[in-house]
């Protein structure tokens, strides 16, 4: 007898992101294929320089993953064009995976009511949401005049373009968030080893969100299960990844392999505001020219926001990326590198999916589009736009500022 096959409508939901996928592949290909062949400044020519020097010495760096990986996609070779060809792909990769698990969570959260099923709202669910993440992907923080004409720094933009293992965190930043958030909504025990394996990739690919990340998580978990075996659940989901971090902390500090690769060796201060003021002449309009669109979602549905465990953490994890950000300093040759300034970006693009996955379930969940929905939708739409033309300014300028 035959095998009956299923009708092709019954995988079209995957479609719309596969198509997504492979369009911001192509995209961030593109992109990064511009940033080499136009030789515009970034940290690409020095992080391939790193991938050559541990494939020739073996001396691996503490935050070792995107290293590795380059190296194995060039087939360890140590010609910096066959490195950086490889790069390349790696980072479009990257952008793809950070895409597709966006998507892939706002999909999850997202509840389409029974009336919107019935009126074939849920059929438009997919390509609707794979539109969504993808102008997400380009969004970025508004000009806000700054003297010197920079776009990017001394602001706390989504996303960024040129600097290699802030693009390559990304889609483990997405996962952690998305694995500890469920656990902080369900206390699910066996998520735990996920989290803890999820932390540590994001330790070995650059431990930047995880240091928000074992601030923001046990303090919610506290606050939401008091005194119980989900609460020691979460601590323990904290003390293994502090663990794994402290390990990387040591093998740093005291085997310094960075000092191979020309880091040199640097301490952390309490310094406020000293590095962040000296790239931006006013702060405060950084972050509001940032964060406008997390900003206008929170108001325009803070009857849903208020409840939302979901934005909760999100805009706690926001709030100690930036307090980083604001209050730390390297010491010595790095002083002025902003290393401090990454989680806040990593941050910034997980408040803006969140703030996405609440005003797109509030779009879903009627028939018509109130006024709202349509001032929180135009204002991600600018977002998008000013990332559009920040890529035609780097193109432009050469310059990633």
């Amino acid at each position: 007898m035959a095998t009956q096959r299923r009708p092709l409508t019954t995988y079209w939901p995957l479609l719309p992101l596969l198509i997504g996928s492979a369009v911001m592949w192509l995209a961030a290909f593109t992109v990064f294929q511009l940033i080499v062949r136009l030789e515009i400044v970034t940290d690409f020519k020095p992080h391939a320089e790193f991938v050559q020097r541990t494939i020739m010495s073996g001396d691996h760096m503490g935050n070792f993953l995107y290293y590795l990986v380059v190296a194995l996609a060039a087939g360890n070779s140590v010609d910096i064009a066959t490195i950086t060809a490889a790069a390349t792909v790696v980072l479009a990769s990257a952008v793809a995976l950070k895409y597709w698990l966006s998507v892939r969570f706002l999909l999850h959260e997202v509840d389409v009511p029974a009336a919107a099923e019935r009126g074939g709202r849920k059929r438009a669910l997919v390509p609707l949401a794979a539109l969504a993440i993808g102008v997400i992907c380009f969004a970025f923080s508004f000009p806000t005049g700054h003297p010197d004409g920079f776009l990017y720094i001394g602001q706390v933009p989504a996303n960024v373009w040129h600097n290699s293992t802030t693009i390559f965190l990304m889609p483990f930043a997405v996962a952690l968030f998305w694995a500890s958030y469920r656990f902080l909504a369900t206390g699910e025990p066996r998520l735990a080893p996920l989290i803890v394996v999820l932390a540590a990739l994001n330790i070995a690919a650059k431990p930047s969100f995880v240091i928000v990340f074992l601030c923001a998580f046990p303090a919610l978990a506290l606050l939401r299960f008091r005194v119980s075996r989900k609460t020691w659940y979460g601590l323990s989901i904290t003390a293994a990844s502090a663990l794994v971090l402290a390990a990387q902390y040591y093998y740093i500090f005291r085997y310094q392999p960075g000092t191979a690769h020309g880091g040199g060796s640097a301490g952390v201060s309490l310094k406020p505001f000293h590095v962040w003021s000296r790239y931006s002449p006013n702060v405060p309009l950084s972050v509001a020219a940032s964060i406008v669109f997390p900003a206008v979602a929170t108001v325009a549905y803070w009857n849903v926001v208020r409840s939302s465990l979901l934005m909760g953490y999100a805009w706690l994890c926001f709030a100690v990326a930036l307090a980083i950000y604001a209050l730390l300093a390297e010491t010595g040759a790095r002083e002025f590198h902003a290393n401090f300034s990454w989680q806040a970006i990593v941050s910034m693009y997980l408040l803006f999916l969140s703030s996405a996955i609440i005003a797109f379930g509030e779009w879903m969940s009627r028939e018509r589009l109130k006024w709202r929905d349509v001032a929180v939708a135009g204002v991600l739409s600018l977002h998008a736009l000013a990332g559009l033309a920040y890529l035609y300014r780097l193109i432009d300028t050469k310059s990633y500022l």
